[in-house]
């Protein structure tokens, strides 16, 4: 979505939903029933983005984009299913992604098999301490400095070593190192 569709979409959200619960509760009260209640404006409110996200999922047109800004790699190319609703609102999110995969990541499941335990060996550590912007060129600090780290091991019953990457918050490890 690009800014204009963002900023009417939450006054929308800020103004409209408030305003629109009010002349429909003046509504019920002038014509001394409920001929709408309450709770359907409401419940609309949770179905809506649920079903835009589905119909994302459906009607979205795949697209390959230039990373600008944010986690991945500036210049990298990434594939995004895009809806475009008139020139203000455009929805859009990486086509690997779905409605399902975003609601599974609100549930979280334990990984299956048996735990154990290892010793691996750090490979590579890159701290990520600012954010950087190309326009206009700005440096701004992170609240919480990250490292993604690079990790060896060998897992029982495996010839070869397995390799890992995983993001740590610089306060809880700080003296981490590459050892090999």
């Amino acid at each position: 979505m690009n800014a204009e569709g963002g900023l009417i979409l939450i006054l929308g959200l800020m103004f409209g939903a408030p305003l629109s619960l009010g002349l429909l509760h003046l509504l019920n009260r002038l014509a001394g029933r409920t001929l709408i209640p309450l709770w359907l404006p409401i419940a609309l409110l949770i179905v809506a983005p649920a079903a835009g996200s589905l119909f994302l999922d459906v009607a979205g047109a795949a697209r390959k984009v230039k990373v600008a800004d944010k986690a991945l790699r500036v210049g990298q190319t990434v594939e995004v299913r895009v809806l475009e609703l008139g020139p203000l609102f455009k929805f859009g999110r990486l086509a690997n992604r779905s409605t399902f995969s975003i609601i599974a990541n609100f549930f979280p499941r334990e990984p299956r098999g048996p735990w154990r335990e290892a010793t691996a060996t750090v490979r590579q550590i890159t701290k990520f301490t600012e954010h950087v912007t190309r326009k206009p060129h700005s440096r701004t600090p992170l609240p919480w400095p990250y490292q993604i780290v690079r990790f060896s091991f060998t897992p029982p019953g495996r010839e070869g070593a397995v390799e890992v990457m995983d993001n740590i918050e610089i306060a809880s490890m700080p003296g981490l190192a590459a050892t090999g």
